[in-house]
């Protein structure tokens, strides 16, 4: 296999994350990331999706979860909760880790397992089954959220299914994810992972990026020095310095997307603080966020400047409505969209740099996860190092960029709150671009019930029937042929997984003890 020595420009969370997964994967390729240390990362804190764990422990290899938790100041996440986005402003909302199986699971022994059974064109899902019983009246709109998710109880009762040894009380790797701090995590895993597998690093600025037929020919340093590289990858972030070089074309997308931010910190003042799960809270000109990582919160107001600009109005309107005083320092401002193309000749984008709609639903760093992982195949198969993968890695990449836009658009076109301007825009843009028809197609289409990891998508069948289940969307559920015999194993088995989580939530250790007793215990609060 020909060696392959790889430039990153960019040394935030996406770069970090690149260099030490590659670096690791791929025996044949040489890594170097260069950059500015006067470009400090972009965000307040990072919540990551449900694919989080499997990328730690087999793509990086950390599978001691308490030691690069501690390090990096990261917490754990078991859900996220959603409240406003009805008309019932205290109505909240759990949104967990999806279980996507066949019904067929329903006959399997125990023994045998079921996480890898992925649904055939065929076979009808554990949430269409889910359906038809709905349908049926056997289950309800409430049961639901512990029907289809084994971590909803441990959010709604703010309690940690982790005991003092790590050792999960369920199944454990399907029901979590992380809370981390973006200033921090990326040198952690550079520390733990990228210099152990020989990343090396230097620290210096981009003067000047030299150009060719072939895509990047060298890039010249503030210290004069020149890199030569086989593949270069920017991770500068909203800067994206070598993609702006390049005969790369951005796709905007339409008015209606947030473009702004107003973000800041808030610090624990005890343990009874701590949280594990991701808050999303409507508000009367976008939504507010809040990622409790270790010690703190980090807290955000997103919106669309378009439709307001005032920033001591909203900031007004973040501290009044969800009582936090103090806590917003600094604005970030953004253009949603991504570029056409994620790799352009010998130049891949990753992170921020390849684009951003905007942060619900923690749709960010959760691609560009998959977007390594994919990486990874490419580099591996590409004995020859021709990076004829190009077009390959393109469509799959836009894929991902399509879904998370739509998934977007679902989460605040479709909100059935229209008490201000911004929400009555966002209805409108809803009927211009056809969300609610695309919606209800999504909820049964085939490609939707696999396992996320065979396919081109970001999101499973479950996020568009908890969507549709949330916001009261009139919709239609099909006559399914389904035997007796599987209706009533799929009863009892959605009764047993909701009691069994139900109980187990209900007496474990609430997570701020849970941290106290384990991952900090040298806990100390302001």
């Amino acid at each position: 296999m020909k060696n392959i020595k790889i430039a990153i420009i960019g040394a935030g969370v996406a770069g970090h994350f690149t260099a030490a997964a590659i670096a690791r994967n791929c025996k044949h390729a040489e890594i170097t990331i260069y950059h500015d240390p006067n470009t400090p990362p972009i965000g307040v804190g990072e919540s990551m999706a449900w694919g989080a764990p499997d990328f730690m422990r087999e793509t990086l290899g950390l599978k001691n979860e308490f030691e690069w938790m501690r390090l990096s100041q990261s917490t754990y996440k078991f859900g996220s909760i959603q409240q406003g986005f009805t008309n019932q402003n205290d109505y909240p909302f759990y949104v967990s880790y999806p279980f996507v199986g066949s019904s067929k699971l329903l006959l399997k022994s125990p023994l045998e397992g079921y996480t890898g059974l992925i649904v055939n064109n065929d076979d009808n899902s554990l949430y269409d089954v889910w359906l038809h019983l709905y349908k049926k009246e056997l289950r309800t709109k409430l049961d639901s959220r512990g029907d289809m998710s084994e971590s909803h109880w441990f959010a709604f009762n703010n309690t940690c299914p982790v005991n003092e040894n790590g050792e999960f009380l369920t199944l454990g790797s399907l029901g979590h994810s992380y809370h981390v701090d973006s200033n921090i995590i990326g040198s952690v895993i550079n520390d733990l992972v990228g210099k152990p597998h020989g990343v090396k690093e230097v620290i210096s600025s981009v003067k000047k990026i030299n150009i060719n037929e072939k895509g990047i020919k060298s890039i010249t340093l503030n210290n004069n020095s020149e890199i030569v590289a086989d593949l270069f990858i920017d991770c500068t972030g909203f800067k994206r310095v070598l993609m702006k070089e390049l005969d790369a074309k951005f796709i905007p997308c339409d008015e209606s997307f947030n473009n702004s931010a107003i973000v800041g910190i808030k610090y624990y003042e005890s343990e009874k603080d701590y949280t594990n799960i991701t808050s999303l809270k409507a508000m009367p000109n976008g939504w507010a966020f809040k990622i409790p990582t270790h010690n703190r919160t980090g807290n955000g107001y997103i919106f669309n400047n378009r439709l307001t600009n005032s920033e001591e109005h909203l900031i007004h309107e973040f501290e009044q409505i969800t009582g936090n005083k103090d806590t917003i320092k600094r604005r970030i401002k953004w253009e949603p969209g991504y570029y056409e193309k994620c790799m352009v000749k010998n130049c891949i984008s990753i992170g921020l740099s390849y684009g951003f709609t905007e942060a619900f639903d923690a749709n960010s760093l959760s691609a560009t996860l998959v977007y390594i992982k994919r990486l990874i195949k490419h580099l591996n198969e590409d004995i020859s190092g021709t990076q004829e993968w190009r077009n390959d890695f393109n469509y799959y990449t836009n894929a991902i960029a399509d879904d998370i836009i739509f998934r977007i658009q679902c989460a605040m076109h479709l909100a059935p709150r229209n008490d201000t301007n911004y929400w009555n825009e966002m209805k409108i843009a809803g009927k211009k671009f056809k969300t609610l028809e695309k919606l209800l197609d999504n909820i049964y289409s085939d490609d939707r019930k696999k396992y996320l990891g065979y396919q081109n998508k970001l999101y499973s069948q479950h996020i568009f029937i908890n969507t549709v289940l949330y916001y009261d969307i009139p919709f239609s559920i099909p006559s399914w042929n389904i035997h007796k015999q599987t209706e009533e194993l799929a009863l009892n088995w959605f009764k047993f997984f909701n009691n069994r989580n139900k109980i187990i939530a209900e007496t474990s250790m609430n997570i701020g003890k849970f941290y106290k007793n384990t991952i900090y215990k040298d806990i100390k609060f302001n």
